[in-house]
């Protein structure tokens, strides 16, 4: 497949002290930033060399009011399970109640990966996740966002960790969780009445992941999982688990000069500390960069608010945001360029 054009522009600086920065600009994040890891190696060894820190302004704040810095992000593993074990599709009249249905076991397996509260329940699966610090729990204790606005902003009546705000954000921020995104039969049921027994059911779902935990050891842990629990059921089906895709856990240092340049900034901009945060969603060129330059500081600088509708059709950016977001980058490269 061709790499396509244009699909990232990164802009050098160097100021007077001689830091080194980059700025990323990129068009094809929806499209799983394509060709960027291709782009990114070819310029290893030249422009991306001792690059003191970077720029990119991916994310939006955590509400509407108060502007934000992303210092971390959940990664993700996205995966496809496919139950079968019948030759072909059978009549529940004929054979309902004498044979172990795929489907019934597709969803007895999926019950099992999470409690009633929706938390995973794999075994060893926290055994690697980083814990919360003090430092931590002094962020979120300093996050100033109101529970009932942030709840009606997503359009959610109940959170499944209602207790406070900051159980609720780290539910969302730093702990892992599970989403099942479509179940289905082979081939799809598309009838409104169907009495068959399919031969064949599929499910797909995803485990955000949390620093410091990796795509490969979660894949194994489901795996054991999955086949303990099959084989619990008794079951003379056959369970096939595939890992579609991957993204890593990311978390910045957010101490850095380059992270102090951009509260400053902030403070300059709208006369107010920024929230400190963390997010669920995972960013491909941002990890890209990452393992290119492993010793570079990245930031995450948002520009947008809750209006912005990210990841929807109507997505874009307010007049505010517009404005306040381009003195915020301005004020952003003085502070950077005098610090020390």
């Amino acid at each position: 497949m061709p790499i396509p054009s244009q699909v990232v522009k990164c802009y050098k600086y160097i100021d007077s002290q001689q830091k080194k920065f980059i700025e990323e600009l990129q068009s094809m994040n929806e499209c799983k930033s394509l060709g960027i890891a291709e782009m990114l190696q070819s310029l290893r060894t030249g422009f991306l060399t001792n690059i003191d820190c970077m720029l990119m302004t991916d994310g939006q704040w955590t509400g509407n009011t108060y502007a934000c810095i992303l210092y971390g992000c959940r990664g993700v593993c996205y995966f496809n399970l496919t139950i079968e074990g019948l030759i072909e599709d059978l009549d529940s009249g004929e054979y309902g109640g004498i044979v172990q249905e795929p489907l019934q076991d597709l969803i007895y397996i999926v019950n099992h990966l999470v409690d009633k509260s929706g938390t995973l329940v794999i075994p060893g699966l926290d055994k690697d996740m980083a814990q919360v610090t003090p430092d931590e729990e002094k962020i979120y204790s300093q996050l100033k966002l109101n529970i009932d606005e942030y709840r009606k902003d997503s359009g959610i009546r109940k959170f499944s960790h209602d207790t406070s705000l900051l159980q609720s954000l780290m539910h969302a921020w730093r702990y892992p969780s599970f989403n099942l995104h479509y179940v289905n039969t082979v081939p799809p049921c598309e009838c409104p009445v169907n009495l068959k027994i399919p031969k064949t059911a599929q499910a797909r779902f995803s485990i955000r992941i949390v620093p410091d935990q990796t795509p490969e050891k979660v894949c194994r842990l489901i795996c054991d999982h999955l086949n303990n629990v099959l084989k619990l059921r008794n079951s003379p089906n056959r369970a096939r688990l595939r890992m579609e895709d991957s993204l890593r856990p990311w978390i910045a240092d957010y101490r850095h000069w380059n992270y102090e340049a951009a509260k400053l900034a902030s403070r300059q901009v709208y006369k107010d500390p920024a929230n400190l945060v963390r997010e669920g969603n995972s960013y491909r060129a941002l990890l890209e960069f990452q393992q290119i330059m492993p010793k570079t500081n990245i930031l995450l600088l948002p520009l947008v608010s809750g209006e912005a509708n990210i990841h929807k059709d109507e997505e874009c950016i307010t007049l505010r945001c517009y404005m306040e977001g381009t003195k915020l980058i301005a004020n952003y490269f003085y502070n950077l360029s005098i610090s020390q």
